[in-house]
């Protein structure tokens, strides 16, 4: 694995500014307990200065679910409309014990395509392969071929109940847009060239409750032709993942 939990690795993460802001305002705003509140992203693990930041003092009691820690409700198997080989996947506790959800995606290249509130659900299931759950489950496969009407995992995930059902609003972080899931960030690739960036960094956050809209939007503006920025020129060099980034916000209790 590239990411390790000092943060200071080629993967990119959600701006922990943003989620820090969110987890206050579901606290202070919306009056739920930080206790009840879990931040996860069962494929990846969390940087401890992210972890830092929004577990300390209104925060103190947010529960934070990675690679390392997650449990797997085996009463909760993922029900794929195709059929795949080797272990069953599951989800997660955090997710199967929660009442609603926020997805919380970046918005960014990614050598897949791009990745954004659909995909980010490949953070939210577990399997017994030694792989991250998505390769170990195969799916990627599904998301480079540039047909018409083939299988799509993103809907299956999308349609879970636990998942698409719970999920109240989606949110793309596009405050800092990295060019791929494994690229630094700076500011050469970070730049977006177009107006009104003209640039600068996109300095922008999407919220809808609709996730095809969002992605929808966020695919266009990650597609917008000329001039390409790093981050677009890695979407268009790739195929379009119409619809994961780290992490989701989970709230239950």
């Amino acid at each position: 694995m590239a990411d390790d939990t000092s943060g200071e690795t080629a993967m990119s993460y959600t701006n922990p500014v943003l989620l820090m802001s969110l987890l206050t305002s579901l606290v202070k705003d919306a009056g739920v307990a930080p206790a009840d509140i879990t931040v996860y992203d069962v494929s990846r693990l969390f940087p401890d200065y992210m972890v830092e930041l929004c577990t300390q003092d209104d925060l103190a009691g947010v529960n934070f679910v990675g690679r390392n820690n997650g449990i797997a409700d085996e009463n909760a198997p993922i029900i794929w409309s195709h059929e795949f080989s080797g272990r069953v996947n599951y989800l997660p506790t955090c997710v199967t014990e929660a009442n609603y959800v926020i997805n919380l995606a970046n918005l960014k290249g990614h050598s897949y395509g791009i990745t954004l509130c659909g995909k980010n659900h490949f953070g939210s299931f577990i399997n017994g392969n030694a792989l991250r759950p998505p390769e170990g489950a195969n799916l990627h496969q599904w998301l480079t071929r540039d047909e018409m009407g083939i299988y799509s995992p993103l809907v299956d995930l999308m349609a879970n109940a636990d998942l698409g059902g719970k999920t109240v609003l989606y949110m793309l972080d596009g405050l800092i847009c990295a060019p791929s899931e494994g690229a630094s960030i700076t500011k050469e690739n970070s730049a977006w060239q177009q107006e009104p960036f003209n640039g600068g960094f996109t300095a922008s956050v999407f919220v809808s409750q609709d996730p095809v809209a969002i992605d929808s939007v966020g695919a266009d503006f990650l597609s917008n032709p000329a001039p390409l920025s790093p981050a677009r020129k890695s979407y268009r060099a790739s195929k379009l993942c119409p619809w994961r980034s780290a992490p989701f916000q989970s709230t239950h209790g």
